[in-house]
């Protein structure tokens, strides 16, 4: 069974595989004091894995209505991806081909032109990776809630940035836990199809707590490397408490890693406020591959981000040539947790579901 101080304080619930209740049409999150443990007589309330129908379990932690939230299935792992009118598949192959022949600084507008061809891109599921969920229900204690104090003791929103937010899906999921949400894209077709989402699926992301309620939502067109789409959301530097990336390191060419990891220690809020997670993929996939997607390790993320800026060796197999021994550089962010997550997209998965992504959170050196 599942002891009261298990309970107590957090938000967890009855089913597969991080607590929740399955049925039918939507995934139940309970979030119960541990005096609300002891009406739990069910015998399919053990292990944090509960199967049968919602009717039949824990009818005792249901009498606190105002302690049950319902959430779409949208998060479950084995939802299907919502369907994306306007979609045209573009094979991979085609991707790495097409971008080839945009050299230098020119990389980006080789991925503007592709979300002029069409509002999707292989890799995109359609819905927030489930391990972002999961983070955010589980890991509050390293990366804080959505609402901070400042130094004269009045509250406001943390800002999470999410850079290459493709169709702004983790953006909208940030905002329905709280926070105030930005979406980054280089591309003006990729912003729209941000706003599109945004407009016709808003019900996909209710709030995720009624007392701390919505955060604002704002999509920018800009260049990641440049400060100008700070200026259009009037923003700083050292202004983003939060910062996710997946599906962004690996979408850059080998030669932007010192740049991207320079830029992240010019966006994070200084510590111990600032985290930076990324959701690490792919991970499986052969560093001399083609991307992108282009094949990283843990070790890449390790080595560019406590020496943001430098240079960083690899070896002729494509591996980063980096002695965890040595220590990070002055400007260096600090990896403060690191895990396999429980959930997350199929692709960042290998036989029999065996998960390859990790979790890494980052943040400012104090």
């Amino acid at each position: 069974m599942i002891s009261s101080s298990e309970a107590v304080g957090g938000v967890w619930s009855c089913g597969p595989p991080t607590g929740r209740v399955r049925n039918k049409n939507y995934l139940w999150r309970v979030k119960s004091p541990a005096s609300h443990l002891r009406h739990c007589t069910s015998p399919y309330f053990t292990s944090k894995v509960v199967t049968p129908p919602l009717h039949y379990i824990c009818p005792g932690l249901f009498k606190a209505s105002s302690q049950v939230r319902q959430l779409p299935l949208r998060y479950a792992s084995t939802r299907q991806p919502p369907k994306m009118t306007g979609q045209v598949n573009i094979d991979p192959k085609d991707i790495q081909a097409h971008l080839s022949s945009y050299e230098g600084d020119k990389y980006v507008e080789g991925w503007a032109a592709l979300w002029d061809k069409g509002d999707s891109l292989p890799w995109d599921r359609g819905f927030p990776n489930p391990a972002l969920e999961d983070v955010l229900v589980q890991r509050r204690a390293i990366i804080g809630g959505p609402i901070a104090q400042d130094a004269q003791g009045r509250l406001y929103r943390r800002k999470a940035l999410v850079p290459g937010c493709g169709r702004g899906v983790d953006v909208l999921l940030l905002a329905s836990f709280g926070y105030d949400a930005y979406g980054l894209e280089y591309s003006a077709s990729a912003v729209e199809v941000c706003k599109k989402e945004a407009k016709e699926h808003h019900s996909r992301y209710p709030v995720q707590d009624q007392a701390l309620g919505r955060g604002k939502v704002s999509f920018v067109q800009g260049d990641f490397f440049d400060d100008a789409w700070l200026q259009k959301i009037e923003g700083s530097a050292n202004g983003f408490d939060l910062v996710y990336d997946y599906t962004f390191f690996c979408a850059l060419r080998p030669v932007l890693r010192p740049k991207w990891a320079l830029r992240h220690t010019q966006l994070l809020a200084p510590s111990p406020a600032g985290k930076l997670i990324c959701l690490e993929f792919p991970l499986h996939k052969d560093p001399q591959a083609a991307g992108p997607p282009y094949g990283l390790s843990s070790e890449m993320y390790m080595a560019h981000l406590t020496h943001p800026g430098e240079e960083i060796p690899y070896d002729d197999k494509g591996r980063v040539q980096y002695d965890p021994q040595q220590g990070p550089s002055e400007a260096g962010l600090e990896r403060v947790a690191y895990w396999q997550p429980e959930r997350t997209h199929k692709v960042g998965q290998g036989e029999n579901g065996v998960i390859h992504d990790r979790v890494s959170v980052w943040s400012r050196r104090t």
